[in-house]
């Protein structure tokens, strides 16, 4: 959603309990979200500079609607393999799960 600049970071602000849910705090950073959920930074958390920063500069994929001013945005739909920024190899989660 860029309430952050990277993956790692993303799951670090998970973790550490500053986003939620559908208003539900979650700190599990695959916590499984889906269309129609409002996935947002807490109240306490907006004035994280770290946040702060990334917000202002994001850009979040055409699934997802963004809500700059709310730090918040609403899944619209599950990414499909065209909207994600990386090479999946679909043949090697299966063969890993498959063991």
């Amino acid at each position: 959603m860029g309430f952050v600049s990277t993956r790692r970071q993303a799951r670090q602000i998970v973790s550490h309990g500053h986003v939620s849910v559908n208003g539900k705090k979650v700190n599990i950073a695959s916590y499984r979200v889906k269309a129609g959920d409002i996935v947002a930074v807490i109240e306490n958390s907006k004035n994280v500079e770290l946040i702060k920063a990334a917000i202002e500069e994001a850009n979040a994929p055409s699934w997802i609607e963004l809500d700059k001013a709310k730090f918040a945005g609403k899944i619209l739909q599950n990414p499909t393999k065209d909207d994600m920024d990386f090479e999946l190899n679909e043949a090697l989660i299966v063969e890993f799960y498959s063991r």
